[in-house]
């Protein structure tokens, strides 16, 4: 077993990332809203995708009972993960492979009062192939069983999640083809995120790496 670490996000499962948040690609014409229906797919397979695929401005939804004055350093808009000024200066310092950043604006229900400062659409735009899903425990098989794909734990925990020492070569973030709703990030942006006191949701847990 390694000594090495890399570990597990836990933001996809998390029902506290689920916010009354839009956004305007939703909201300007067929086009643009099929664009966003396909990064809402893509995105979360890994794949790169361009700027136009991405909105320009997030929003509280008009209807919220809520009007946020504040949103934390990673969470979920209507389809996008959107970062912070803060996460992305932390990142830039790391191989993000093809994992893209794009600048975004976010809002009240006004969509006029921002909230916050600087905030970042996040592409992961990195795939590896390094989870083991027979060695893990809490997941369980996608679909009728019969690929080597794998559904998340209801509730993730250290050790849970198995991966190959491949894991530790190549870019800090990805998501696994194997496992869904799962994304991953190597200790080294791991402790960056956590000295930055921007780590917490994400949720990070340890994985087990074998091989």
């Amino acid at each position: 077993m390694s000594k090495e670490i890399v570990w597990a996000s836990n933001a996809m499962i998390n029902p506290a990332m689920l916010r009354p948040i839009r956004h305007d690609l939703a909201e300007s014409g067929e086009i643009n809203k099929q664009k966003s229906l396909l990064a809402a797919k893509e995105n979360p397979q890994g794949k790169a995708l361009s700027k136009e695929y991405f909105p320009d401005e997030i929003f509280v939804a008009k209807d919220a009972n809520t009007n946020y004055e504040n949103l934390p350093h990673l969470f979920y808009a209507y389809g996008y993960w959107v970062v912070s000024g803060e996460v992305a200066d932390v990142m830039r310092q790391f191989d993000l492979g093809g994992c893209n950043l794009y600048p975004t604006n976010v809002f009240r229900k006004d969509r006029k009062t921002s909230i916050g400062d600087k905030w970042f659409c996040l592409n992961f735009g990195n795939v590896k192939q390094a989870f083991i899903g027979n060695e893990s425990t809490a997941v369980s098989k996608f679909g009728s069983g019969t690929t080597d794909r794998w559904n998340a734990p209801t509730i993730l925990k250290d050790g849970q999640l198995v991966v190959r020492s491949s894991a530790l070569s190549g870019p800090d973030i990805w998501i696994d083809a194997k496992i869904f709703n799962i994304f991953f990030v190597s200790n080294r942006l791991a402790r960056a995120l956590k000295a930055a006191k921007v780590a917490t949701p994400f949720g990070l847990k340890k994985c087990v790496i074998v091989g």
